[in-house]
């Protein structure tokens, strides 16, 4: 998995996101001394510890900021204008009529160096924006005092929190970039793809165990056992379609008798898993009655799925690419055959004389 944590969460994972602090204000004449409140904020912000280590606020003016958004080295920036000291004082003029203006704060994004950590800036720089404002207008309130009754009621309302937030993107992304992931989507289904095609295999750091028969009794209990133990288990089953889920089973369809079947069982776990390092050839079936009141074709069914099915073993070693004996092919000798329609079963071998029993 790729970036799987700081997806899940990024605001926790993100450590010193570059983002810029500038400060245009040019300053006013209050009661005779010269005040710049830009100077007040950027140092105020560049110090608080707000923000922990998540964001590195970075003090420089209007064109290394311009210069780091277009190399993608700043995820965004927090700009103080040049009239924002004037603007925000005039709040407190008595003789100003009508609704005045108000100053601005101004939060620019730069989504081009990556939407996610734009993102984070954007949040991070708005809420230490909002903070300023709410602190400047604390002072301005107490230096006004009392001669806040002879300022217009729209002024008297600012100034609390006299600066708006406005927010600019110097660098949007094009309409369908996938929020500027295109190319690394794309990138990564190439890779999938070319895996896929090459035979690369994604593997598990647990051991692999299939069994087989694995929807009840002994099988079912071994497979709950050996995911106990740590392993990750395919079961198989004839139809696993009616089979109860277990924990820690991923079930296939396999019939033992088949060695189509028994092929694509072993492929679809090679694929999931990486590899098989255990092997348990549980699945069978009995057929219950007298021999003589046995079918003909039951006899070889019941006998092909009644013992550990070499196939299966077989399939594994080969897929695996561990080194085994091939088990013999099926024939005449090693499969029932009729000696008699009362009678499924061959008596004896083959070149014995027949059994007058």
């Amino acid at each position: 998995m790729f970036y799987v944590g700081a997806n899940i969460d990024p605001v926790d994972h993100v450590k010193k996101l570059p983002v810029g602090l500038v400060n245009a204000d040019e300053g006013a004449a209050v009661g005779g001394k010269q005040v710049n409140l830009g100077a007040q904020i950027t140092e105020s912000i560049e110090k608080s510890t707000a923000s922990g280590d998540k964001i590195d606020w970075k003090v420089m003016d209007e064109k290394a900021v311009k210069e780091e958004f277009d190399e993608g080295k700043l995820y965004g920036a927090l700009v103080v204008p040049a009239d924002f000291t004037s603007a925000t004082t005039a709040l407190t003029d008595a003789t100003t009529t009508g609704t005045p203006a108000r100053p601005t704060l101004t939060v620019l994004t730069n989504q081009s160096a990556g939407s996610m950590g734009s993102s984070l800036a954007r949040t991070a720089t708005t809420q230490a924006a909002e903070n300023a404002s709410l602190q400047v207008g604390k002072e301005l309130t107490a230096q006004t005092g009392t001669g806040q009754t002879k300022l217009p009621a729209a002024a008297r309302i600012l100034l609390a929190d006299p600066a708006s937030v406005t927010i600019q993107d110097r660098h949007p992304l094009d309409s369908h970039s996938g929020l500027g992931l295109t190319a690394f989507y794309y990138a990564l289904t190439l890779v999938v793809g070319f895996s896929r095609d090459a035979g690369v295999i994604m593997t598990t750091n647990r051991p692999v165990a299939l069994v087989t028969g694995a929807s009840s009794g002994i099988g079912k209990e071994t497979a709950l056992a050996l995911v106990a133990a740590g392993f990750d288990v395919a079961g198989t089953g004839r139809d696993t379609s009616r089979v109860t889920p277990l924990h820690g089973v991923t079930f296939l369809d396999l019939d033992v008798a088949s060695d189509a079947s028994v092929t694509a069982a072993v492929q679809q776990v090679i694929e999931r898993f990486g590899r098989i390092d255990v092997l348990v050839n549980n699945a069978g079936i009995g057929s219950m009655g007298a021999a003589e009141e046995t079918s003909i074709a039951q006899a070889p069914s019941t006998r092909s799925r009644a013992t550990p099915s070499p196939w299966t073993t077989r399939s594994v070693s080969t897929a695996s690419g561990r080194s085994s004996s091939n088990p013999p092919t099926p024939g005449p000798d090693s499969r029932p055959t009729a000696r008699s329609p009362t009678c499924p079963w061959r008596c004896t071998r083959r070149g014995d004389r027949p059994s007058t029993a």
